[in-house]
């Protein structure tokens, strides 16, 4: 037991991070004050050997103890603060969701990881979550509607000013066609089939669809993309599986749609 925690403590996230910001200061001594590999590693309490390795580039200044780490520090950098911004637009990804999107990711990619089914553990995610704690927290959604509510003038007015900041940095002030919004609508088909009204028999003697999952929660969902200009892409359409049979859900459509199918929606 004493042995389990000595092991913990040593190799614990504060400590390991605390030890190679202690490495990047000796290197940068040794580099750029000439110091000596061993005043520096005596300067920053680190073995002679620890440094020299890392001097010699024998081992990397990030690398620590145990088995490597599947994504670098630069990459889990950008999937926390990917799952930052995607909970601000309101499209947050619960723990279960992120850890689909890494097996996708791994997948694609071919890694090579210790992950079963390609797919990490809740006990990654939590180590993950710890280490990106200054940016990260599992947080209870607001319905839009109770956000939309306590909006106040302040707000909206410090919101357009930081937008109308943002589009003349990047010089789009005058230049609409090219700025671009993306949003997603959500529809039910969770409905019974029953009567509606549709085309007669005689212009249209086939079955009329149901378009409907086996699960009450199934939904179709859309996205758009329209420019400041009013320039408006063709839909994007997301059904649930199985695809229906003897019917093309575009028909009737905007021209240009696209449609897929999912099981996860």
């Amino acid at each position: 037991m004493k042995a389990a925690k000595k092991i913990r403590k040593k190799y614990s996230p504060n400590k390991a991070r605390e030890k190679k910001t202690r490495a990047r200061r000796a290197l940068y001594d040794i580099k750029v004050n000439h110091l000596s590999v061993r005043k520096a590693a005596d300067k920053f309490d680190l073995s002679y050997s620890f440094v020299q390795r890392r001097v010699s580039g024998s081992v990397e200044v990030e690398a620590r103890h145990g088995t490597g780490t599947v994504f670098t520090d630069s990459e889990e950098r950008q999937f926390a603060e990917y799952l930052s911004e995607m909970a601000k637009r309101g499209m947050g990804l619960r723990p279960g969701e992120f850890l689909d999107l890494i097996q996708e990711i791994v997948s694609k990619e071919g890694r090579n990881t210790p992950f079963k089914n390609g797919r990490p553990s809740y006990d990654w995610y939590r180590h993950f979550m710890s280490r990106h704690k200054d940016i990260l927290g599992l947080r209870h959604e607001v319905l839009l509607e109770s956000s939309r509510a306590k909006l106040t003038k302040t707000k909206l007015d410090d919101w357009y000013s930081s937008y109308r900041y943002f589009v003349n940095e990047k010089d789009l002030l005058n230049k609409p066609e090219r700025i671009w919004n993306a949003d997603e609508s959500r529809f039910n088909l969770g409905s019974i089939a029953g009567k509606v009204i549709g085309p007669s028999r005689g212009t249209f003697p086939s079955q009329i669809p149901h378009l409907a999952g086996s699960s009450s929660k199934a939904r179709l969902t859309v996205m758009f993309c329209a420019s400041a200009s009013g320039s408006i892409m063709s839909p994007f359409y997301v059904y649930p599986k199985p695809p229906p049979k003897g019917v093309n859900p575009l028909n009737g459509g905007i021209a240009g749609g696209t449609v897929e199918y999912t099981e996860n929606i």
